[in-house]
């Protein structure tokens, strides 16, 4: 059983309007498959456990740029916010995203797609 959380229990999971998609489904399907970054390993296709460990490490990096993007234009944006739980004070930094996934499968994976060839400019 595989199961991929779009943030951590004290965390929101974000929506970007620009993107038209949540940061998660952003990273899995525009970023991941459509542009082909989550073939971290370049060889033509994508693995299931590739796929989601690279969706895990775009989201944050997705979020900070969204954060840096707002600062250059003179916007602050923080996706702090402290509130009170039975816990004590819970801060929500950075959306992360967790995967929950066999790792025995490692030998053989489980394909997801072959990263579309990039015609050779002439």
């Amino acid at each position: 059983m595989y199961v991929l959380t779009a943030a951590q229990s004290e965390q929101a999971a974000l929506e970007v309007e620009k993107l038209r998609h949540g940061l998660l489904t952003y990273a899995l399907i525009e970023d991941g498959l459509k542009n082909g970054r989550a073939d971290v390993n370049a060889d033509g296709q994508i693995a299931l456990n590739e796929w989601l460990d690279y969706t895990e490490r775009a989201v944050p990096r997705m979020q900070l740029a969204v954060i840096e993007n707002a600062t250059e234009k003179g916007i602050h944006l923080s996706f702090e916010d402290t509130e009170q739980t039975g816990r004590g004070n819970v801060a929500t930094r950075l959306q992360r995203p967790r995967v929950f996934a066999p790792r025995d499968l490692e030998e053989d994976p489980l394909i997801v797609t072959k990263v579309p060839s990039v015609p050779k400019s002439r």
